[in-house]
């Protein structure tokens, strides 16, 4: 399997907004208003096993309005190995959705099998988005996540890693920092956008921005959410300060004026600026455009 078979890595991904696949109005607004980076109809959790077959029934027949240009349209599946799985690859992956979000992935080989299926049946125009939310699929990020042709991100779920580990998250969520910093870590390795956990609680929108806060100083590209109000809270979290952006500002002029951006040193307020710091300054600006 060829990576360049795949369509480009997707734009900025700041937000993955979750809505049930059975209520095809809650994700169509979504999409055409562009609430969040990513509008993901959720075929997992978020539908009871009675309710599946009409739902991807729901998100077929959403999938037939032309797609917004304002986001990423995107579906959740269910696990790898459940009943529903196979189910819903055959009605989603016709569709061709930018993006298919699988939960509770474990294995780099179920990970391969599924990126060939979806190069040959969607054309390449559909990429993955893994989730790693169990122990053995956090344990393992790193071999999960080493050969990533056609991934475009992977999340780091705490909620489901809490149930299968029996940890008992508190309000700080201390108690999952390490796999945090791993999933973030092994994704920095392959070369691969990371999100950030949901804020379960929806209605706490100061919480929500202050992990979204911690998640950008760790090194996640984005947070998933639940609920619109949550997706706007992360973009601002995710948008460098004034005082961030007039820094890089004042290194990349600085930069330019000395010739060092492929290698060498500057100074700007009495601080040396080599080739990791210009790196920062342009990410700075590129996260503010």
């Amino acid at each position: 399997m060829s990576p360049s078979t795949f369509a480009a890595a997707p734009r900025r991904m700041r937000s993955l907004l979750y809505t049930p696949a059975d209520r095809p109005e809650r994700y169509t607004k979504a999409w055409a208003e562009g609430t969040a980076d990513i509008v993901c109809a959720d075929l997992e959790d978020a539908v009871a096993p009675a309710n599946k077959a009409a739902a991807r029934q729901a998100v077929a027949t959403a999938f037939k309005q032309p797609p917004s240009a304002s986001c990423l349209r995107a579906v959740r599946v269910n696990a790898p190995g459940t009943p529903a799985f196979s189910a819903d690859l055959d009605a989603i992956l016709p569709l061709g959705p930018d993006l298919l979000v699988v939960p509770k992935v474990e294995s780099a080989d179920d990970v391969a099998r599924l990126a060939a299926r979806v190069e040959r049946e969607a054309a390449g125009a559909t990429r993955l988005v893994l989730i790693l939310e169990t122990a053995r699929g956090v344990v393992d990020a790193r071999e999960i996540l080493a050969t990533s042709a056609g991934v475009a991100a992977v999340c780091f779920g705490a909620e489901d890693l809490s149930a299968d580990v029996g940890i008992r998250k508190g309000p700080d969520s201390r108690e999952v920092a390490m796999a945090r910093q791993w999933v973030v870590l092994c994704a920095a390795a392959a070369g691969i956008p990371a999100l950030d956990m949901i804020t379960a609680d929806f209605r706490d929108l100061e919480r929500c921005a202050r992990e979204a806060r911690e998640a950008r100083d760790w090194g996640f590209s984005g947070k998933m959410c639940v609920h619109p109000a949550q997706a706007a809270a992360i973009h601002e979290a995710f948008r460098p300060s004034p005082d961030e952006v007039a820094w890089a500002r004042k290194v990349m002029a600085a930069v330019e004026k000395a010739g060092v951006g492929a290698g060498g040193v500057v100074e700007v307020e009495g601080r040396m600026v080599d080739v990791p710091v210009i790196g920062q300054a342009r990410r700075v600006l590129a996260d503010a455009a």
